[in-house]
């Protein structure tokens, strides 16, 4: 699992603090995804966020990424509220 938090969505506090977030959400969630190799990207909007919105965005982010993909990107599909897998 990897996160990608653009220095454009915050001071370092703030992209850390998103980190730890997506660590948590991941560590609920790891038994549910299949094995490979995750990117999870932030937007800029990211920050504005609470945990249970970003929560729901990882969410349905991973729904889609593990049951389907897109003809156009591959494998990335992107959930509301700019979170991307």
């Amino acid at each position: 699992m990897a996160y990608a938090v653009n220095r454009k969505v915050g001071s370092a506090v703030e992209r850390n603090l998103l980190r730890r977030r997506m660590r948590a959400i991941v560590s609920e969630q790891a038994t549910e995804l299949p094995t490979g190799a995750y990117l999870v990207r932030v937007g800029l909007d990211g920050t504005a966020l609470d945990f249970n919105e970003l929560k729901a965005a990882m969410t349905r982010a991973f729904e889609k990424a593990t049951n389907k993909t897109s003809p156009q990107t591959g494998s990335t599909l992107r959930a509301s509220n700019g979170v991307r897998t």
